[in-house]
């Protein structure tokens, strides 16, 4: 059963509720119909709700165009109101307007109950989704901001990345048999990941365009973490009857990505250290027992995926706008 969002519950009804008294002090005659548009149109985010809002208006617009012209040329009946839903069916499928037609087709039927296309009347209406419409955006303004929520759980995020492979280090260096207790270390990190991506989906749902580059960044920390779960599933299979070649070298690798995990550079410092790792891997002779060539084959996964870590960032950098790319450095100073 997924958490009810009381807060969402409450702000819904009381703009709902607003537009409703707010019409019927006004003495509107379907007041009531204000506070389904609030309902209809407010939406999870700023984004959603004021596109939602454009579109119903657009669509009621055209409704009562239409209802004009079938009521006055067949009349206010049965037939009318049929070949009216008709219509708005068929074109507000075509123009992906579906989503509209529940309050264009209540509000039109106010025409085909009261048999008038008075100007008044249609002020009226026209009023109705005025009001409906702008209490819904008016509640966009209490939508929260998850933005330093987001920045906090992200410097969480990176220390405890940086915590796991400071952990990977010193394993392999001295304690490699102690590798599997880093187990439980993996579901919190993945919780974390994807609470903060939810936050920064519904951030990133807006028209400020500097804000996107969080649930990009959520998604390359997410890969760096499935990374180094993939390490770790390397690293506990260490045959620790036979060395571990170039273990030195890894442990500096690991060392080095650690100190840099919450940088906003230095992936291409280690790239360079991993190419020359990788050709120094090249040239080792060939295992002579089964352990060595274990312990090489685990010893290649990790270079990949070490080379990989580094890489994911480097895309996830190269590929920012000027705007975001000062934004993304400005948080580290």
């Amino acid at each position: 059963m997924r958490k009810p969002d009381v807060w969402k519950a409450v702000r819904i009804a009381l703009g709902s509720s607003l537009s409703f008294l707010l019409c019927h002090l006004l003495g509107f005659k379907y007041a009531p119909s204000a506070a389904v548009i609030t309902l209809l149109c407010t939406q999870e985010t700023k984004k959603d709700t004021l596109t939602d809002v454009v579109k119903r208006v657009i669509s009621y617009l055209f409704a009562i165009g239409l209802a004009f012209l079938l009521y006055n040329s067949i009349g206010y009946n049965f037939l009318a109101f049929y070949v009216f839903l008709v219509i708005l069916v068929l074109l507000g499928t075509a123009f992906n307007l579906t989503s509209t037609l529940s309050s264009s087709t209540v509000v039109t039927t106010h025409f085909l109950l009261d048999g008038t296309f008075s100007h008044s009347f249609v002020f009226q209406e026209i009023m109705l989704l005025l009001i409906g419409t702008g209490f819904a955006m008016l509640l966009n303004v209490f939508i929260k901001d998850y933005t330093f929520e987001i920045k906090a759980e992200i410097t969480k995020i990176e220390k405890d990345m940086k915590t796991l492979l400071e952990s990977f280090s010193e394993c392999i260096d001295k304690s490699p048999e102690n590798i599997s207790r880093h187990e439980e270390w993996f579901e919190p990190l993945e919780k974390d990941i994807a609470t903060s991506k939810e936050k920064a989906i519904k951030n990133a749902d807006s028209f400020d365009d500097e804000v996107h580059y969080y649930t990009d960044y959520l998604d390359m920390r997410d890969a760096q973490q499935q990374a180094i779960k993939r390490i770790y599933n390397d690293l506990k299979e260490i045959n620790l009857n036979a060395p571990l070649p170039l273990k030195d070298d890894i442990v500096a690798v690991f060392a080095d990505i650690s100190s840099k995990i919450s940088k906003p550079g230095g992936y291409d410092i280690t790239e360079l250290t991993l190419k020359r790792i990788q050709s120094d891997f090249n040239l080792l002779p060939m295992p002579k027992t089964r352990g060595e060539l274990e312990n090489m084959a685990i010893v290649r996964d990790v270079l990949n995926e070490l080379y990989f870590f580094a890489e994911v960032k480097r895309d996830y950098i190269e590929k920012l706008s000027d705007s975001q790319r000062k934004k993304y450095y400005s948080d580290y100073i």
